[in-house]
């Protein structure tokens, strides 16, 4: 550095010198917040630099005044933080250099007891360590002795009792020490530590833990020790804080540190939530914890390693980047950082990753990704030092692409198309020269234009760079050539929008109509039409393009994966033959338009130079959101109104099929669309007459009707537009059905009757219904949801109403939820309940019709549970309980409802798909319930055998290490060698092993559990 450059650097410290004092000893900042302040005023600094500073300016922080015992805290406090990072340190006190042996000595004097602050949550983590909900373990010596003896079997006696005592009413460092031994017992015997890593709560307890007890002060001798025990403790707190990094696991990286310098391998496997497993080096590269992985490295961690996941860390480095460089335009890294990376790549370079150029590699280089991130610093280091081959091609993953590039429509790229890639334009052109300089410079025979295939023009064209494809074509390169597939620059330009790329391509040579061929692209013009770009589309159509030229909707979606289909999908050859073959579409120039249509210009445009409308235009513009021009244009030009879509919907069912975000101009759209396609001859094929209530419009409901035979309105399980009507809570619509069908009734409208009297807070209609029942001696299910609905939302008038117009005996359809793809049935719960009856209804879907919801034949006293006035109705109306009654008020933990169901007479109903009163007394902790159960002679070994997971209640009460429960069963006779549930079950004794509760596997092989039970 000059003498001058350095003097202005100096003045310009002197000049922040006040600021930097002020911020750092008045105002308290961090290093961090000085330099953040620093910047925002213009000087940016480092921290290395800001430390160097204060180092020359003798300016430190002042120690605390009070006492000496506080002065040397604080010293305590900043060595071992430094101490954990492996830096030295020297302190200075009143001036003076201390030597390191009073150092040592003051600080054992004076070190603080970080066990006090830690005193309240060593005993609140007892639950946690011993991974039990019983709140009794805090609290009482006999009950967290029980506990320990069922995690740690072999003890001498009285020694779960003295450790118990130790715990809970002992100093708080033997609180700890025993602490300690549970939680390396825990991490030795591979018990449920993964949490620590996940909760960051629970893992910086962890690490707060092994640091006051001075544990990672010591290295561990791994280098040298056989002693497996300790080697797997070392390995699973490896693990756990390796897997904490994708979380921000700062807390752990001291521990990372230490295992580290203990000798620990850096190369242990970890496997994350989907069981792949990684290499530490690979998963801290990927979360962007270079100072880790330059720790992995220096501890000699191999980059050639890999496991299941076969990304090498050099590759996963950039392909991180690259993405946030596309995102944001920029990298945002600081100095300091791409120091730390440009080191990281030369460090793995040497240790033998690859460059990822073989040809066996499949995506980008790691060249081809440090050209994609505009980094010529790296990338001459990489091509000059490493030998990366600036000629490498290959194809790519779409993440490595800008927003919105097709990889199928690209095809292979290369380094210099990456470059090309880069925003903004300047910064593309800049970066391909150089690298075309690299080129010239080791391939001096080759012509410039061999440099740069088709690919670099393709992805310039993208952009719409017509500088960079104008030093293209200097360089002799045919910038109208289309690459492998048929994809010319002018296809791309035409689909980004690049009017001003369109028409410098046109000027030089590019092809309008390219020749046919199998598995052609579409053309140009289709790409624009698809995009909306009017101007494009006229300036194509100017030049001569071919308007009925197109394309097959299934080989595009699979050869060109093209999202730009508006309203539906069309199927792909994997489902095609499974529908219409009409639904393989053709979509020629004006299909293209119709589909890219955010207003009628294109197409009408199109129209008037003679394009032909595709067979499936109506349907289209009768899809959601209607377009009652489009299929007015359409039907003019005599297109069937009757071409069913891929989902097999005609026009008009399309039509009558309202969207989300319900709105009176919807609606009104909806309407209109539906009557234009009835006078153009629309087909009926069942249910247009329910769509049609939901639209508020009985003159178009009246004309289905009049249309349409009674058959199919009344299909077998379809809505009635009775239902249709009362959930549509349209009083008109109401009474309209009714002067239509004055005798009209069915179950499902009963429950829609029930909704719409307790929303409207009238039972006239209600009344009607009921008097429209037929002289049934049986009940139906929905009839009984219905009373159950009442029920639940404890309304005496409409339940008293229900029951005198109903037969005694009730069955009621009983929701229970079904986790998405889960097929599992469950209980109900209030919660659950709770959302089934108040939400709104969706896409004309009542609770009864969700295809979410799994209903199952149950007592209705189910649904009236929470309501005791209920409850009381339904019991005097003689209604009994059955097994999903019971079970459900054993999960609520209602003793005295609980006893007075138990004495009634129990409905069979068989439900083996739910798990029994038993299991759900055992998953709630509910010990009253299941003691007043057993009383009454339920089953201690109820089956759950098909239950999905399904648990007997001793095998629950195992998992949970539920002590007090798992006594209980015992005693009450429980089989400790029940079945295993058919999908996904275990056996008590395996679940005991599973969870580490190796005290209850004891107790059940000493009761005669099965070892080798399958």
């Amino acid at each position: 550095m000059s003498s001058s450059k350095r003097a202005a650097q100096d003045a310009a410290w002197l000049q922040h010198k006040a600021a930097i004092q002020r911020m750092i000893f008045q105002e308290n900042r961090s290093s961090l917040e000085t330099r953040q302040k620093l910047e925002e005023d213009g000087f940016i600094v480092t921290k290395s630099q800001l430390e160097y500073k204060l180092k020359v300016w003798g300016l430190r922080k002042r120690l605390p005044k009070n006492t000496s015992e506080e002065a040397w805290q604080y010293v305590d406090e900043h060595l071992v933080r430094r101490e954990l990072q492996s830096k030295s340190s020297e302190v200075i006190m009143g001036g003076s250099l201390m030597a390191p042996s009073k150092v040592d000595k003051e600080r054992r004097r004076y070190q603080r007891d970080i066990l006090k602050r830690m005193s309240d949550t060593l005993r609140e983590s007892l639950t946690t360590l011993l991974d039990s909900s019983d709140t009794a373990l805090t609290r009482s010596v006999s009950s967290l002795a029980a506990g320990l003896g069922s995690m740690m079997p072999e003890a001498e006696e009285d020694e779960h009792i003295n450790r118990a005592q130790l715990i809970l009413q002992g100093s708080i460092n033997e609180a700890l020490f025993h602490h300690i031994m549970l939680l390396l017992y825990q991490f030795s015997n591979n018990m449920d530590v993964d949490n620590y890593a996940v909760d960051r709560s629970r893992g910086k307890w962890v690490v707060d833990m092994l640091a006051s007890s001075g544990l990672i002060r010591t290295p561990l001798p791994l280098r040298h020790t056989t002693d497996p025990t300790i080697k797997a403790i070392a390995e699973k707190l490896f693990q756990c804080s390796i897997s904490s990094l994708e979380l921000g696991g700062g807390p752990w990286k001291p521990v990372i540190t230490w295992l580290l310098s203990s000798g620990q391998s850096p190369n242990a496997p970890w496997t994350d939530d989907y069981m792949n497993r990684w290499t530490p080096l690979q998963y801290t590269i990927w979360h962007r914890e270079y100072d880790v992985a330059l720790q992995l490295l220096d501890a000699r961690a191999d980059p050639k390693l890999c496991y299941e996941v076969k990304k090498s860390p050099l590759l996963s480095l950039f392909q991180r980047l690259r993405p946030i460089y596309l995102e944001t335009g920029e990298l945002f890294i600081d100095h300091d950082e791409e120091n730390t990376i440009t080191n990281l790549v030369k460090r793995l370079l040497d240790a033998g990753d690859s460059l990822h150029e073989g040809p066996e590699d499949e995506g980008a280089s790691v060249l081809m990704l440090a050209a994609g991130i505009g980094r010529l610093g790296l990338v001459d280091m990489l091509i000059q030092s490493y030998g990366a081959n600036v000629l490498h091609r290959s194809l790519v993953d779409s993440s490595t692409l800008p927003k919105g590039f097709n990889k199928l429509l690209l095809g292979e790229l290369s380094v210099i198309a990456m470059a090309a890639s880069l925003c903004p334009e300047d910064e593309a052109l800049a970066c391909v020269k150089h690298l075309l300089r690299h080129t010239q410079s080791s391939h001096p025979s080759m012509a410039p234009a061999d440099f740069c295939g088709p690919e670099v023009a393709l992805v310039a064209a993208s952009r719409g760079y017509n500088e960079v494809l104008r030093l293209l074509q200097s360089l002799g390169l045919d910038i109208a050539i289309a690459n492998s597939k048929g994809v010319s620059p002018l296809h791309l330009s035409a689909y980004y929008g690049h009017l001003d790329a369109c028409k410098w391509l046109l000027r030089h040579g590019a092809v309008v109509n390219p020749p046919e061929r199998p598995g052609q692209s579409p053309s140009p013009a289709c790409f624009a039409a698809l995009r909306n770009h009017h101007n494009i589309v006229e300036l194509l159509l100017q030049h001569g393009v071919d308007m009925s030229v197109g394309f097959m909707i299934s080989e595009c979606t699979e050869n060109w994966d093209i999202k730009d289909w508006g309203k539906f999908d069309f199927p792909t050859s994997e489902n095609k033959r499974e529908r219409q073959s009409s639904t393989n579409c053709f979509v020629n120039l004006m299909g293209a338009a119709i589909i890219g249509a955010q207003d009628d210009r294109t197409y009408r445009y199109l129209a008037r130079n003679g394009a032909k409308l595709p067979e499936w235009a109506v349907y289209y513009g009768a899809s959601f959101p209607q377009d009652l021009g489009l299929v007015r244009f359409a039907l003019a030009g005599n297109v069937n109104p009757n071409w069913r879509g891929p989902n097999g919907q005609t026009p008009l069912q399309a039509a009558l099929t309202i969207g989300y975000g319900d709105s009176s101009i919807q609606r009104s759209a909806c309407v209109m669309v539906a009557t234009e396609l009835l006078s153009a001859g629309a087909t009926l094929v069942g249910g247009e007459a329910q769509q049609a209530i939901f639209l508020g419009h009985w003159g178009l409901v009246d004309n289905i009707l009049r249309q349409s035979p009674k058959a199919i309105c009344y299909q077998h399980n379809s809505m009635s537009i009775l239902e249709a009507a009362l959930l549509s809570k349209s009083n008109d619509m109401i009474q309209c059905v009714f002067a239509w069908d004055p005798h009209a009734y069915d179950s499902r409208a009963l429950c829609a009757g029930v909704l719409f009297a307790i929303s409207e807070g009238r039972t006239d209609i209600l009344g009607q219904i009921l008097r429209n029942r037929g002289p049934s001696q049986e009940s139906l299910p929905f009839e009984g949801l219905a009373v159950g609905i009442a029920a639940w939302h404890d309304d005496t008038e409409i339940l008293g109403m229900l029951l005198a117009g109903l037969p005694k005996t009730l069955v009621a359809a009983i929701p229970t939820r079904a986790p998405g793809w889960s097929q599992e049935y469950r209980v109900p719960t209030k919660r659950q309940l709770e959302g089934f009856f108040s939400r709104p209804i969706l896409q004309n879907q009542p609770l009864w019709r969700d295809p979410e919801l799994r209903l199952v034949d149950g007592s209705p006293l189910t649904l009236a549970l929470w309501s005791k006035t209920s409850l009381a109705t339904l019991l005097d109306h003689n209604c009994c309980p059955d097994k999903l009654t019971i079970a459900t008020a054993a999960a609520n933990g209602d003793l005295e409802v609980l006893k007075i169901l138990l004495r009634l007479p129990r409905q069979n109903i068989s439900l083996d798909c739910i798990e029994g009163p038993l299991y759900r007394a055992v998953e709630q902790g509910h010990t009253d319930i299941l003691q007043e159960l057993l009383t009454a002679g339920e089953d201690v070994n109820e089956t759950n055998h098909m239950v999905s997971r399904g648990r007997s209640p001793l095998q629950k009460a195992t998992e949970d290490g539920n002590l007090t429960m798992f006594d209980i069963l015992i005693k009450a006779g429980a089989e400790v060698n029940g079945p295993a549930a058919k999908d996904h079950g275990a056996t008590a004794l395996q679940l005991a092993a599973i969870k580490g509760r190796l005290g209850l596997a004891k107790i059940l092989i000493d009761l005669g559990a099965d070892i080798n039970a399958p």
